[in-house]
């Protein structure tokens, strides 16, 4: 399975993405960080920023992910932005975030 995580090189993150790839699966990191090994060496990196989304589209679209997990949701705002915005990129979405989200 094709794997996009969203945030997925903090401290959530990176450990999710390298159990993901000991399971199996192809896994894409979006991420604004600087540290790109967090996740592995086999993970692919997209750098960019959470909250222009629309922006990097195509880079996600041409890693066309059968599943997005998003780790670092931070409001209901971001979560709605979220299926508004990846709802032509990825087949299922998984938000993780607090009771606020």
């Amino acid at each position: 399975m094709r794997i996009l995580l969203i945030g997925g090189n903090g401290f959530i993150g990176s450990p999710l993405a390298r159990e993901l790839r000991a399971s199996g699966h192809e896994v894409a990191v979006f991420h604004r960080s600087a540290d790109q090994d967090s996740a592995g060496s086999d993970v692919v990196q997209i750098p960019g920023d959470r909250n222009r989304l629309h922006d990097y589209r195509d880079q996600l679209q041409r890693f066309s992910p059968d599943v997005i997990i998003d780790v670092i949701l931070s409001s209901g705002e971001q979560a709605r932005q979220l299926m508004e915005r990846v709802r032509v990129i990825g087949g299922r979405v998984v938000a993780v975030g607090s009771m606020d989200v």
